[in-house]
């Protein structure tokens, strides 16, 4: 068998395993999915995956979405990446003759006539060049194209003005407000994930919803064979009940569900789209801050004090009731979980666990039970580091990522007046994806934290926290939770997709009001 008939079979089998992927969300109880189709040429050239929506949600430009239309191209090895120029060439798509992006234009006004307001998602395991523009444009919250940073510059020689230049002449627009109303319909999710990756993730959508999850190790799929013989009968379109009945015969259905039973109500807020998508259909109620974004930093017109905090704070108060129990899904900007447990401190009474998602995409609720096994665990190892311009305290909480060097970096850069910095390792082994194990840990690791916050001298104290964190969104909810009695404090966020040294923005700050010391 050839090598180019291996990795269409390949392709078409990642495909279909995408599918089953986002068809997780039509068994949701709180689905907003109406329908879920494979191979669905309503709009030509995005049909690998279409999802429509019962009512329209909201997206990345604060509009409303009637559909969804996933267009996944995968490639065998990773001896590639995207640029801008691309997007234009048809090869890229194994094409000969008409590019990606024509068939985005044809797809936006296609769907456009027909009324219906939609996004168009390029899925792929290849990445983006980092030194191409491309790589300035695509947003890390949904994928989005940066319109903003698109028509920088004024002339077609600017940096972007090269890429505006090109795209119009491509496409056979008029202006760059022709192309805008072209591109802003665009989603690039790169960096996808192998095979076995997409299985991962696959697998814990399959057991959240009930459907049986795939072997480890299985040579044949029967989520594969199952979509694409149904393909062959003419089904390409399913409702939550037609699927459920196709799962069923097939013998997928277990009927078993992590919900069944549970009375928890699962609340969540987003300031990240990617991996996000389906927050809506496993949420009783969610808060999505992707508006106030771009990429991972906040807009300009935005405060982190006077909007975010005020969201994360307006929404909880709304939706949280004391002597209920609830799961908080938390797919956002570490100092918004830390917000979130500011808010739900330990003395508020209520009983609230953040999902983590794991290194392998899983997702586990981090709800501490009141068994001591400290003894159990791995503690914290502190370094600590004499600066002696102040009075003030930074403090590096660093579990998955040795922040230490980008933290100093900023403090020097930035003149900030920090007597020491604390950066904390857990002990036994480096910086990494597991050495968080589970709420438990969590739980002692906040503790800990807490305790040796508390340890500052007494002008310390009086003075400012500047807290730097690399770790799970879990970690820092349970942190946020015992944090009334750091003082003042202010945290920051780093830009983890453009790696510039001490590339920290400051975020969210906590003023110490009297009354609310633990």
């Amino acid at each position: 068998m050839s090598k180019a008939v291996i990795a269409r079979m390949q392709g078409d089998e990642y495909q279909a395993l995408y599918f089953w992927y986002k068809a997780c969300g039509l068994f949701h109880p709180h689905s907003t999915i109406k329908s879920i189709s494979y191979e669905y040429d309503v709009a030509k050239s995005f049909d690998d995956v279409v999802i429509e929506y019962n009512q329209p949600i909201a997206d990345e430009y604060d509009g409303m979405i009637d559909m969804d239309f996933y267009q996944i191209k995968f490639h065998v090895t990773n001896n590639g990446e995207m640029t801008y120029s691309s997007l234009t060439d048809p090869s890229f798509i194994n094409a000969t003759s008409v590019s990606f992006l024509q068939r985005l234009k044809d797809s936006v006004l296609s769907m456009t006539a027909q009324g219906k307001r939609c996004r168009f998602y390029l899925v792929t395991p290849w990445g983006i060049s980092a030194s191409d523009q491309l790589a300035e444009l695509v947003s890390n919250v949904g994928g989005e194209l940066r319109l903003d940073k698109l028509m920088d510059g004024t002339t077609d020689r600017s940096r972007m003005g090269k890429v505006r230049k090109l795209w119009r002449e491509h496409l056979g627009v008029n202006d760059d407000h022709e192309l805008l109303n072209i591109v802003r319909y665009l989603r690039i999710f790169p960096n996808s994930g192998n095979m076995r990756v997409l299985i991962e993730k696959l697998n814990y959508g399959l057991l959240s919803v009930g459907l049986l999850p795939i072997e480890e190790g299985t040579v044949t799929h029967k989520y594969v064979d199952m979509i694409t013989g149904l393909l062959k009968k003419g089904r390409f379109t399913f409702t939550k009940e037609e699927l459920l009945e196709k799962c069923k015969i097939e013998g997928l259905w277990n009927g078993i569900t992590q919900k069944e039973g549970e009375q928890i109500i699962n609340l969540g807020i987003r300031s990240f789209s990617r991996w996000a998508e389906n927050m809506e259909n496993e949420t009783d109620n969610m808060k999505c801050l992707v508006k106030y974004f771009d990429g991972r930093y906040l807009k300009d017109n935005f405060s982190w004090d006077d909007d975010i905090v005020k969201e994360v704070r307006g929404f909880l108060e709304s939706n949280i009731t004391p002597g209920k129990v609830y799961n908080l899904h938390l797919d956002t900007h570490s100092s918004i979980a830390f917000a979130a447990g500011y808010e739900l401190n330990v003395k508020s009474g209520i009983s609230v666990a953040p999902i983590q998602k794991g290194f392998n995409g899983r997702k586990q609720i981090w709800r501490p039970t009141d068994i001591d096994l400290s003894g159990e665990y791995t503690d914290w190892i502190y370094n600590e580091l004499l600066l002696g311009k102040g009075d003030d305290v930074a403090i590096a909480i660093a579990p998955t990522h040795d922040i230490s060097e980008d933290v100093v970096h900023y403090i020097n850069g930035n003149k900030l007046p920090v007597n020491r910095i604390i950066t904390c390792f857990i002990d036994g082994k480096g910086p990494g994806a597991t050495t968080v194990k589970d709420a438990n840990h969590a739980s002692f690791l906040a503790n800990r934290i807490a305790t040796k916050i508390r340890s500052r001298n007494i002008s310390e104290r009086a003075a400012r926290l500047h807290i730097f964190y690399a770790g799970p969104n879990g970690l820092m909810f349970f942190i946020g939770q015992l944090s009334h009695s750091f003082g003042v404090c202010t945290l920051y966020e780093y830009d983890f997709t453009k790696q510039i040294p001490g590339g920290y923005q400051p975020s969210i700050s906590f003023p110490y009001k009297r009354g609310e010391q633990e």
